[in-house]
């Protein structure tokens, strides 16, 4: 891992272009989401915590501004597997997000 900042920048902002946000899509009373980011507990956010109704806003508006791919981090239910293997892999937008949850810069 480097310290280089400008090389997460640029994935970021080429996940940003790129990759759809969970949060885009239209969500019904029974959209289930899971948190598979770091536990921040006092941000209201644990691992593997289950959002029914739709994703945690009160903690996403909290936390964008310095985590600006942290929806990434909120799969779809019918997705975790698919989310959970996105996390491990480098260079993913789930990837990603979870180094900058964890303040990593790679």
């Amino acid at each position: 891992m480097s310290d280089d900042k400008t090389g997460v920048a640029a994935t970021t902002a080429a996940i940003n272009t790129a990759a759809p946000a969970a949060a885009e899509t239209p969500t019904t009373g029974e959209d289930r989401y899971i948190y598979l980011g770091p536990n921040r507990l006092r941000d209201g956010l644990q691992m593997n915590q289950v959002y029914i109704g739709g994703l945690p806003e009160f903690a996403i508006k909290k936390l964008e501004a310095n985590f600006v791919l942290i929806r990434q981090l909120f799969a779809p239910i019918e997705k975790i597997t698919e989310y959970q293997q996105a996390v491990q892999t480098k260079g993913t937008p789930q990837y990603v997000a979870y180094m900058q949850m964890l303040g990593v810069n790679e």
